[in-house]
């Protein structure tokens, strides 16, 4: 039995009185704050960071399996019976996986919690499939052109035109956690 993987060092404070859950359940709520978007994000690539320090990608991402709480992020070890709109391409093709594969798949949650939609959705999984190999998400709105690229960078059909480490992207993660920060407190967020 896998264990569930909860790094040292990832324990972000959820909001009060928040509830355990996971994000699927605090999906169904609809898009979430940059601000909450980017703390969520953060959370699972620094757990992400964990597994690959182990010399393997988790493979199996997806807002039920990120379970959320006041003491923090926890990725469940449940694996997808089926294909979901967050597998790779080289997932959706049974390809070998590396890092990368993960990278998407934070690319396309966080696509989710920043839109309140899947970057890809069709109504079959032969659609669905059709969809992640060859078709582009809509453009994000309403959050900055510097998330929205990242974003794009992450949902790169290629892994080689990708982030290429889960590092690289928690640096651009925090860095867009920080220029937002000024904005929130502003708004009153």
């Amino acid at each position: 039995m896998r264990k569930f993987f909860w790094p040292r060092g990832t324990e972000a404070e959820g909001a009060a009185g928040q509830k355990p859950g996971s994000l699927a359940d605090r999906l169904t709520a609809g898009r979430l704050s940059l601000r909450e978007a980017l703390h969520y994000a953060i959370a699972t690539g620094e757990a992400l960071r964990a597994i690959h320090a182990r010399g393997r990608a988790y493979a199996m991402l997806q807002p039920a399996a990120i379970l959320i709480g006041g003491n923090g992020v926890q990725l469940a070890p449940s694996a997808p019976a089926a294909i979901t709109p967050y597998f790779s391409p080289e997932q959706v093709q049974g390809r070998e996986l590396d890092f990368r594969s993960d990278i998407f798949s934070l690319g396309a949650l966080l696509y989710e919690m920043l839109s309140g939609r899947p970057a890809f959705h069709a109504p079959s999984k032969p659609a669905l499939r059709f969809a992640i190999l060859g078709c582009e998400p809509e453009p994000l709105e309403g959050c900055p052109p510097a998330v929205s690229k990242l974003v794009m960078r992450c949902l790169e059909k290629l892994p080689e035109r990708r982030v290429q480490r889960m590092e690289m992207l928690l640096a651009e993660l925090k860095l867009q956690q920080i220029i937002a920060a000024p904005a929130a407190r502003t708004a009153g967020a």
